[in-house]
């Protein structure tokens, strides 16, 4: 197993057990709603993570990060946050944004990129599908 798919695996092999010795039959009504809730909110972050983690990489230009504005990426940050937590003082610096970029760069001007050896988005030109 990779480990992208958690609950949906789990509950699976619940069912089986709950098959084998029998009680499938008469699982209480609230445990199967608090397996449905599990399930409902595991289907909201497995999408997430599946564009995000594993499909995102198909269309955005990691590499375009090098030409980003710090300080605009940390206002833009810091509005965004604080929109969905009004109480918190969390906020992102240019220089932590800059160290960020800085390791992007470090990581693409080594040449050890492991998988992304063949990306698309270090190439010269990109590819031209990109449209992020």
């Amino acid at each position: 197993s990779c480990g992208v798919c958690t609950y949906v695996h789990a509950l699976g092999s619940i069912r089986c057990v709950d098959n084998t010795v029998g009680v499938d039959k008469v699982l209480p009504h609230n445990a199967t709603i608090i397996r449905n809730l599990v399930l409902a909110s595991q289907f909201m972050h497995d999408h997430i993570v599946h564009f995000y983690h594993l499909h995102a990489l198909d269309f955005v230009n990691v590499a375009n990060v090098l030409n980003a504005d710090v300080n605009t990426a940390a206002e833009m940050a810091n509005a965004n946050y604080k929109m969905v937590n009004k109480d918190s003082s969390r906020v992102s610096t240019p220089a932590d944004l800059q160290k960020v970029k800085d390791t992007i760069k470090g990581i693409i001007d080594s040449g050890r990129l492991g998988i992304f050896n063949n990306a698309y988005f270090l190439k010269p030109g990109g590819h031209p599908a990109y449209k992020l």
